[in-house]
């Protein structure tokens, strides 16, 4: 479950890494 999470907030990041350039 934790490694889920992981993987979906690292998701997440990435996206918001991707809208500030």
């Amino acid at each position: 479950y934790s490694n889920r999470v992981k993987a979906e907030t690292e998701r997440l990041d990435q996206l918001e890494l991707d809208d500030l350039e």
